[in-house]
């Protein structure tokens, strides 16, 4: 992640993800001489994630793994340091994996005896190489040095959207070996001409299917959708489309993809049926769910849950961005005085604050 200049915390991180989205199709990237055939897809019924697909979509600040958290520190206007704690020593002791020769971090994954992660640096100005550290700390390895996005382990794979070819979607095993480039479908609009494709993000892999965003920018509209493509490339599909609405924050969970459209909460089988609208807020900024409970961040940066009925429940009202779901406990990223920002946790029922670092 970049500097923080002017803008609060949580303005930053959403220019961050509003800048994540940017792009068109033409002109490959240099450097990137890759497989593009069909490639076989992981079929395991009980899928192995790295972090989940909405504190990915939360820009991977936060993971669990069993009796572990894992954390990014905000200080001195960089996220480059990376923590971890037990849970029954949360606010006693923590550990220090990583602090030196790091700009900036994001989206961090907890796979087998390694930590995956971004590691953004000034060079690139967008995006950042792939990296893993040992889980208890060590030498960086880099595992592809070119700009990257949304990294995402699912089942011995390594998803993330390539910078430098053109933002295209790719997967590469855990060593960084066996790169490939994964063709998306994206929708064509043939009655309007010179439609501009924009926007490969977001990417939620969910068993042999990859789920992600495009814009089709025309002269009179902008369109967003959501499409789903085979990881083997056999297959693709138009799941959504909206017509000059806002569509952001993609989460694939249980049997449904939830997103944002226009400040409220939605949520659509992953064949394009049954879109149902959840929340009846719109002011909606960003949202996590664990597939049971929704809660969200609203644009006045206070912490809601979702209840059943359509209407929501207040459970936390002081400067709230990213939050994260574990069991009965929200982890939350504040911003205090000074432009501190301290990682806490709630309870799901809005009791007992702590301020874990």
């Amino acid at each position: 992640m970049k500097k923080l200049i002017a803008f609060s915390l949580f303005a930053f991180l959403l220019l961050l993800f509003s800048a994540c989205n940017g792009g068109n199709r033409e002109n490959k990237g240099e450097g990137t001489s890759v497989d593009h055939s069909n490639n076989s897809a992981s079929t395991a019924t009980d899928t192995i994630r790295g972090n989940t697909a909405g504190n990915i979509s939360m820009f991977g600040l936060f993971a669990q793994e069993k009796d572990w958290i894992y954390y990014l520190k905000y200080e001195d206007g960089h996220w480059n340091k990376l923590y971890r704690t037990r849970l029954d020593s949360i606010g006693n002791s923590r550990d220090l994996l990583i602090s030196a020769n790091i700009e900036d971090m994001s989206y961090i994954n907890i796979f087998e005896s390694w930590i995956y992660f971004i590691d953004e640096h000034s060079d690139f100005g967008d995006g950042g190489s792939i990296c893993r550290v040992p889980i208890e700390g060590g030498k960086k390895e880099i595992l592809f040095n070119a700009p990257c996005r949304y990294l995402s382990i699912v089942d011995n794979w390594i998803y993330f959207e390539n910078v430098d070819d053109d933002q295209h979607l790719y997967r590469m095993h855990l060593d960084g070996s066996a790169r490939q480039a994964i063709d998306i479908f994206l929708y064509d609009n043939d009655d309007v001409e010179d439609s501009i494709y924009e926007y490969r993000s977001m990417l939620n892999v969910a068993e042999d299917w990859i789920y992600c965003y495009v814009r089709v920018q025309t002269p009179d509209s902008s369109d967003t959708g959501i499409v789903r493509s085979r990881i083997d490339g056999s297959e693709s599909e138009l799941v959504l489309l909206t017509k000059n609405e806002s569509v952001k924050n993609l989460i694939f969970c249980g049997e449904w993809l939830y997103y944002i459209q226009n400040g409220d909460i939605y949520r659509i089988k992953p064949s394009g049926k049954d879109e149902e609208k959840l929340s009846s807020d719109g002011n909606i900024e960003s949202f996590n769910t664990d597939g049971n409970d929704i809660f969200y961040v609203n644009r006045n940066f206070h912490l809601f849950q979702l209840l059943a009925n359509g209407t929501s429940r207040e459970i936390f009202g002081e400067s709230v961005f990213c939050v994260f779901i574990s069991n009965d406990w929200l982890y939350y990223y504040s911003i205090g005085d000074g432009m501190n920002v301290n990682l806490c946790r709630i309870r799901t029922n809005g009791t007992e604050v702590q301020i874990i670092d």
